[in-house]
């Protein structure tokens, strides 16, 4: 009989949860980002759940979550929901290495979805939206990744994703923020539906403003509304759908 799988979600004064936390920086975490100066210090995490616990979300899955003693943790997501827009992103998720394959990270993306969307109506709302990003494949040359970003849009296509048609520029998990390109902005199914244009513009004013960004006067912004406005529809990510030694080769 297969062990059950759980799902925890850390809370600063959840002592247990943030020692797995703690475990899945040391040792997952530096697996999806091999290049230190592209993660994020335990510090940063930490006041995230400091600042805005109820509108970020760390989840953990494993087995005996609640024991110590025998618990084991699988994989991590974490994730912002932006009240005015409705809508989510996912900014890391991240699978051991010795657990892939197995549909944990699928279990994670569920699990994300209906913990926003419980939030949401507890906000008179609902999730109209769950996002991610990606390395483009057109800048793999500058990318030092644990997978190569053809392949991670190949996983993405097979969790439905489906890719934002505009020149996404995004803030940079730096201090101080700073906008960056290279990367696909992918739009998730939450129960089967899609962001519609509109909640596609908030999501990314939302995260402008988070950062500390103007969207009323950001150049970008701007230019990313124009192409939202504009769109004749999501991009298929079937092209990436192919043997993974051949993408890795293209």
């Amino acid at each position: 009989m297969s062990p059950v799988i759980n799902y925890k979600r850390v809370r600063r004064a959840d002592s247990l949860s943030i020692a797995y936390l703690k475990l899945v920086y040391s040792t997952i975490y530096p697996e999806l980002f091999p290049d230190a100066s592209d993660r994020e210090s335990w510090e940063q995490w930490m006041g995230y759940l400091d600042k805005n616990p109820d509108e970020n979300f760390f989840i953990l899955s494993g087995t005996n979550l609640d024991d110590p003693a025998t618990a084991t943790i699988h994989g991590f997501v974490i994730g912002t929901y932006f009240a005015p827009s409705q809508t989510g992103l996912i900014c890391y998720i991240g699978v051991d290495k010795n657990c892939r394959a197995g549909g944990v990270a699928s279990g994670l993306i569920d699990a994300v979805t209906a913990a926003m969307d419980l939030y949401a109506q507890t906000l008179n709302a609902s999730l109209m939206g769950l996002f991610a990003e990606a390395h483009d494949p057109e800048h793999a040359e500058a990318v030092k990744d644990s997978l190569p970003p053809a392949v991670r849009l190949k996983i993405y296509h097979r969790w439905k994703a489906l890719q934002v048609p505009v020149q996404y520029c995004y803030p940079s998990v730096q201090t101080p923020w700073r906008k960056e390109g290279g990367m696909v902005l992918l739009s998730l199914p939450v129960y089967g539906h899609y962001a519609e244009p509109e909640n596609v513009a908030g999501m990314i004013a939302d995260y402008y403003t988070v950062a500390g960004l103007d969207p009323q006067t950001d150049s970008d912004y701007a230019r990313i509304s124009g192409e939202i406005a504009t769109w004749r529809g999501y991009i298929s990510l079937a092209q990436y759908d192919m043997p993974v030694r051949q993408l890795e080769i293209a």
